[in-house]
């Protein structure tokens, strides 16, 4: 059971199929707003190492987790204010949204907050575009490129299941574009191999 950045071993049977863990949400929700310490991750000016940013990861992934238990508990009020909270602590600003922004943008359509789901979801696709597009004209960075395709394929599908297909078309064909130059290259496999 998930307990902040913390999972609690217990000899319980999780009833539900469809979430790989259980959260104590008031634990949780105690620990990650109140006992967390999220010391200059909203400071620009502050340069944060590769590692430093994997910590970062790890909060929203944490307080994603909560505000997903929190809506599967319909306390939306909270998983609002949880999601609020991660995007105030540690914006795009200080420390660019990550490959977990897919499922915050969902939760923020969940819980009622569409336009600023819209407004992350572009910022983060436009964004993962253009870092696309570069790694592939300069022909290094495979690993990154992959990432940028990983996270625009699950940033379509997200924008598929929130009815804004528009936008989700726009990041799907830039995501098959992206693929299918890896492919031109060699550095995919092709499937039809």
């Amino acid at each position: 059971m998930q307990e902040g950045n913390a999972y609690r071993i217990l000899p319980v049977r999780n009833p539900r199929k469809d979430r790989d863990y259980l959260v104590n949400t008031e634990k949780s929700m105690d620990i990650m707003m109140n006992k967390f310490r999220y010391r200059g991750l909203d400071d620009p000016s502050i340069y944060y190492t590769d590692d430093y940013r994997g910590f970062v990861v790890n909060h929203r992934s944490s307080l994603n987790s909560l505000a997903q238990a929190l809506i599967d508990e319909n306390q939306l009020e909270k998983a609002d204010k949880v999601l609020m909270f991660s995007l105030t602590k540690m914006p795009d600003k200080a420390i660019r949204y990550d490959h977990t922004a897919p499922e915050t943008i969902d939760l923020l359509f969940q819980v009622g907050e569409k336009d600023k789901a819209i407004e992350i979801a572009k910022t983060v696709g436009d964004r993962e575009i253009t870092m696309g597009n570069y790694l592939m004209q300069e022909g290094r960075g495979i690993s990154d490129l992959r990432k940028s395709i990983f996270i625009l394929n699950a940033l379509q599908r997200t924008l598929y299941q929130n009815g804004e297909a528009d936008l989700a078309k726009k990041y799907e064909d830039a995501s098959e574009s992206l693929m299918a130059s890896l492919q031109i290259r060699g550095d995919l496999p092709r499937s039809d191999r």
